[in-house]
């Protein structure tokens, strides 16, 4: 359904291998800007990550980043909740070597999940992310993963909101522009491709829901 884009997607702006719903984007992610291998429900980022922008190998949910966490800000190898981040943390505010306030993750994190070397707040997680989920060096907000993505699931070189996944999306999933928006320059909706265009533009210049090919219109 809506959007399906790649080999074995099932809902929603799927965009990969075997992604399943909702922006999915990469191997086999499941819901909401699954971005990465096997991640399942909301942002999730990595390789098998399960909820809300879970990034790593087998995070479990919200703002999960590393290698096995499983809760709620779950960053490390076996963190357990809300922020968890190094190796085996297991509650709030988890930080490594010098974090600071609520899951502070890294040498200089300073917030909610702030994961990297200078992270601000909410679950930064790289070099220099600031808010919520920001994983990268110059995220800026909620699951900014990338080098300068900046606002919800932002996942790439420089996204801008939402579920952004690629290198100059904008707002709520677009790997792009809008709404799981996948590719180079899409601009709303589910735009997948090069330059698509609406709701679930899939291609390099489709234009309407679930557009798929080369320049399909609607």
């Amino acid at each position: 359904m809506w959007d399906k884009v790649g080999q074995c997607g099932t809902m929603w702006d799927k965009v990969g291998q075997c992604g399943t719903k909702w922006g999915n984007v990469g191997q086999c992610g499941a819901m909401w800007d699954k971005v990465g291998q096997c991640g399942a429900m909301w942002d999730n980022v990595g390789q098998c990550g399960t909820m809300s922008d879970n990034v790593g190998q087998s995070g479990a949910m919200w703002d999960k980043v590393g290698q096995c966490g499983t809760k709620w800000g779950n960053v490390g190898q076996c963190g357990a909740m809300w922020d968890n981040v190094g190796q085996c943390g297991t509650m709030w505010d988890k930080v490594g070597q010098c974090g600071t306030m609520w899951g502070n993750v890294g040498q200089c994190g300073a917030m909610w999940d702030n994961v990297g070397r200078c992270g601000t707040m909410w679950g930064n997680v790289g070099q220099s992310g600031t808010k919520w989920d920001n994983v990268g060096q110059c995220g800026a907000m909620w699951d900014n993963v990338g080098q300068c993505g900046t606002m919800w699931d932002k996942v790439g070189q420089c996204w801008t909101k939402w579920g952004n996944v690629g290198q100059c999306g904008t707002k709520w999933g677009n790997v792009r522009a809008m709404w799981d928006k996948v590719g180079q320059c899409g601009t709303m909706w589910d735009k997948v491709g090069q330059c698509g265009a609406m709701w679930g533009n899939v291609g390099q210049c489709g234009e309407m829901w679930d557009k798929v090919g080369q320049c399909g219109t609607m």
